[in-house]
Formats: C-alpha cells, structure tokens, sequence
C-alpha cells in the first residue's frame, strides 16, 4: 500500500514540476535511497524562501508571492498535497533555503517499501 501512495507523491511531485519548469527553468530532482527511507529532492534556483515561509509554503493555498494570481501560475495547493500525503504513509516534507536570491529545495522522504 505504501508504494501505490508514494507514487501519488511523485506523480504530485512531477506535476509541480511541469508548472514551475515555466517559471524556473532550472529544476533539479534527486531521487536517493537512504536505506530505511526514500528522500525525493526538488531544488530550483528562484527567489529563495525567508525563515518564516519555510513551513508556510505547505499551507493550503498559500503562495510566497501574494500579488501573484491562480492566472499567473498556481493554486497553491501542490505543496499541501505533498506534505499530507508523506505524512499519511509516515513520512515527513520540509523546505530548505537560504534566503531570498538563493533558491529552494523541497523534500520528501518516506519509509522504504
């Protein structure tokens, strides 16, 4: 059961992707086994996300640009589905940057089937 949810987690992963590679042309995946977990990485090379948006950016609807419209590039629901969907099979997703300017990576890990 595990491994029909985790591919929902990349399939989510991956539809993310096509709608930022518009955005970010420069999207990097790394899928890596780390022996009792599997730790699916997405890192861009954007605006970068302050402290305080780190675990935001897993809200329902949320969006780092809040000037920006669903017309413009997303619902803001991607990134909650993810997160739901990892913790649902016991796993975990989390957000890493530097600050603005620098880009982010996105993770998701879970238990190893």
């Amino acid at each position: 059961m595990k491994a029909d949810r985790s591919d929902a987690v990349v399939f989510f992963g991956a539809t993310g992707d096509l709608a930022f590679k518009q955005i970010f042309p420069a999207l990097h995946r790394l899928i890596r086994d780390e022996g009792e977990t599997v730790r699916i990485s997405v890192a861009d090379e954007g605006h970068g996300l302050a402290p305080d948006q780190l675990e935001a950016v897993f809200e329902r609807f949320y969006r780092v640009d809040a000037g920006r419209s669903r017309a413009a590039g997303g619902s803001g629901i991607g990134l909650a589905i993810v997160h739901a969907l990892a913790e649902a099979m016991d796993g975990q997703a989390w957000a890493e940057s530097d600050g603005a300017g620098t880009g982010a990576t996105f993770h998701g890990e879970l238990p190893a089937a």
